[in-house]
């Protein structure tokens, strides 16, 4: 079961592990996805 907290990290990784959003965002992203697949 997913928690909110791993939908927010998925959703918004850069706003969670470093707290200043949309920094990276395009890493983050491509991080994200690359996890997903």
């Amino acid at each position: 079961m997913s928690s909110a907290k791993d939908i927010m990290n998925l959703t918004f990784p850069s706003i969670d592990s470093a707290g200043e959003p949309i920094k990276a965002d395009e890493r983050s992203a491509t991080r994200s996805v690359g996890n997903l697949g």
